[in-house]
């Protein structure tokens, strides 16, 4: 027999109770003993039939607990084991191996008597193993009673085991724990690290994904965009209204952006589209010149500008301070080329602190006859310069021929006014986008009332000369007028144009519809194609009653603003109104009106009341006559 013990953690008692038994003992690694080879190659080795093991495995706060296993050495399968807890671990374990000793004869050191030794080892294993023991442990002990001779010590044959494993050293121990602690935080460390390179990349993911997104729906956006807005010019130019009527934007691109701002200042959506990185203009004939795409532009790339090559407009030449080409007279609104309400109250405001600024600075002999200004005309531009006067202290005179409102008294009843907020002097902010023409004319009567600003009505000026000293004298159908500056605000109609065709001076022909329900059970005519024309044409279509026709010499209805045209769409599709495309009107007739279409020849068309909405002549010749050089403009800036 051999005694093998493990490398393990066995307490100091037990080495010292193996240490005493005369059996070859060697010192093997753990390992060896979970492998039945290896515990039979031991065997072999060693000569010996048997193999008993004393194993010792410890938990954390107690001592080690020591088993001994018996094995087989031809097989080395385990056949028989004992364990011992840690608590009076060295009686026990004396008592094992005396039991051990017993089963296999042998004698340990510096043995006592057999029956002795027999008697504590039957009764220690007793306690150990249960009742196989008591039996053994009786018997003796009656033994034991009796004096008997030492038997002889039979000798086991003497086994060397070389093993190069050696118990280890308490600072091993502690070596060998730090090493563990610091493989396990080696682990742990690179576990961190592969979860924080697997989250790395897992973020990287992420962000690339949704950057791809986001760049995917943009590169989609602009095409959607693209496509809408090349299918939008392309039907603005088979409409015919790819012309803008007077102001409109051109977009630098070289500048521009393509932010987008423009677009949403914009009171008509329709009217700028951005794409390809550049704001465009989609539906040039939509445009009313209200300039918020200019102001509100963050790379300057917009610029006002007056009229195209296809459709230039005769505007005064003026320099930056809205002076014309006769010093000291000034020019603003629908004259200038401003025609909204709002732009053309801005601008008047404007000039008149440019003329506060040219008075103050001129020197000379002042006519204590001679107003500070004189103000021609008292439509939104004229009455908007009116009440700046007032506020900066000059002395003015403001006259019209007919009341104060101008054209916005002949409007149809219930035409809708497109303008925006104006801060009006001595008066307040005013807030307004679409209104109505009565709204919009009482609007002004209240602001007239509050500011006690003067107007004279009826007033007609005839003639306007500049004296050597540089006070004016206007000649008015009321007497003369001296002022030192004259701003005339007397907008472009002028008077009205006419249809160029014999009976146009019929009474029968009216230029200006202002109560729609006066003409109800009538048949009516209304020839134009513009803004007031349709407007005028759908008014009366409302009324009861009433046939209306309305002819436009052009293709297609082009200058109108989108939503007259889808209105009289609609009211040709319901058969209120009749639309005449292509009219060339010959002549007026006592019962009607002869005309000529491509499609239909020449024919007439019965009427009781004609209206010819073609606008009015702008006062080029008055504008002559006073020295006010007028130029064509085909795309440039009013200021020269």
């Amino acid at each position: 027999m051999a005694l093998l013990v493990p490398s393990g953690p066995l307490s100091a008692d037990v080495l010292a109770t193996v240490a005493s038994l005369r059996v070859p003992t060697a010192v093997v690694s753990r390992s060896c003993l979970k492998r039945p080879r290896c515990i039979k190659k031991k065997a072999v080795d060693n000569e010996v039939d048997v193999l008993a093991v004393i194993d010792a495995k410890s938990k954390k706060g107690e001592r080690a607990a020591a088993t001994i296993q018996v094995y087989s050495a031809r097989t080395g399968e385990p056949t028989r084991s004992v364990s011992l807890r840690p608590r009076a671990q060295r009686a026990l374990m004396t008592a094992l191996l005396a039991r051990v000793a017993e089963l296999f004869n042998l004698q340990p050191k510096n043995a006592p008597t057999a029956g002795s030794a027999a008697g504590s080892g039957s009764a220690a294993a007793a306690a150990a193993s249960g009742g196989s023991g008591s039996g053994s442990g009786s018997a003796s002990g009656v033994a034991g009673t009796q004096k008997a001779e030492p038997e002889p010590v039979t000798k086991m044959p003497s086994l060397v085991v070389t093993l190069d494993v050696d118990l280890p050293s308490k600072a091993q121990a502690a070596a060998k724990g730090k090493k563990a602690v610091d493989d396990a935080e080696a682990k742990r460390a690179a576990s961190v690290q592969r979860l924080d390179g697997l989250q790395n990349l897992v973020f990287m993911l992420i962000v690339f994904g949704v950057l791809t997104s986001g760049f995917s729906l943009s590169l989609l956006h602009s095409r959607r965009q693209r496509r809408k807005a090349e299918a939008l010019i392309k039907k603005t130019k088979e409409d015919g209204a790819d012309q803008p009527p007077s102001l409109h934007p051109i977009i630098d691109p070289t500048k521009c952006i393509g932010c987008g701002s423009c677009v949403m200042a914009c009171p008509d959506r329709k009217v700028l589209s951005v794409f390809d990185n550049m704001a465009r203009l989609a539906t040039p004939a939509n445009c009313v010149g209200i300039g918020e795409c200019k102001a509100i532009c963050p790379a300057d790339a917009i610029t006002l500008v007056f009229g195209t090559s296809k459709r230039p407009v005769d505007l005064p030449r003026l320099d930056t301070g809205n002076q014309s080409t006769v010093p000291g007279l000034y020019i603003a609104g629908e004259l200038g080329g401003m025609g909204l309400i709002a732009n053309a109250f801005a601008q008047a405001i404007e000039v008149m602190d440019a003329i506060k600024t040219d008075l103050d600075s001129s020197s000379g002999v002042h006519d204590p006859d001679a107003a500070d200004v004189l103000v021609v005309g008292a439509g939104p531009a004229g009455l908007g310069a009116s009440l700046r006067a007032k506020e900066l202290g000059l002395s003015y005179r403001c006259v019209d021929q007919a009341e104060w409102g101008g054209a916005i008294r002949a409007y149809p009843r219930g035409k809708l006014v497109m303008t925006r907020p104006i801060k009006v002097p001595l008066y307040g902010p005013v807030k307004m986008r679409e209104t109505s023409k009565e709204a919009l004319v009482e609007t002004f009567t209240r602001i007239v009332d509050q500011t006690g600003v003067k107007i004279e009505s009826g007033v007609r000026v005839e003639k306007i000369d500049r004296g050597p000293a540089g006070v004016f004298v206007v000649r008015t159908s009321r007497g003369a007028i001296k002022a030192r500056r004259v701003l005339l605000a007397i907008g472009r109609r002028g008077t009205p144009r006419k249809l160029g065709v014999a009976g146009e001076n019929d009474q029968r022909v009216a230029y200006v519809m202002t109560e729609p329900d006066r003409w109800a059970n009538q048949q009516l005519v209304v020839v134009g194609g513009g803004d007031v024309a349709c407007e005028t044409a759908l008014a009366l279509a409302e009324q009861p009653g009433t046939t209306v026709s309305m002819l436009y010499r052009g293709s297609s209805l082009s200058r109108p603003k989108p939503g007259n045209r889808e209105r009289i769409a609609e009211a040709v599709q319901q058969g209120k109104l009749e639309l005449v495309l292509g009219a060339d009107v010959k002549a007026v007739t006592p019962s009607g009106i002869q005309l000529a279409t491509p499609q239909r020849g020449a024919f007439e068309i019965p009427a009781d009341k004609i209206f010819a909405c073609l606008g009015g002549n702008p006062p080029t010749k008055f504008l002559s006559a006073i020295g006010i050089e007028v130029v064509t403009f085909t795309g440039q800036p009013a200021a020269a």
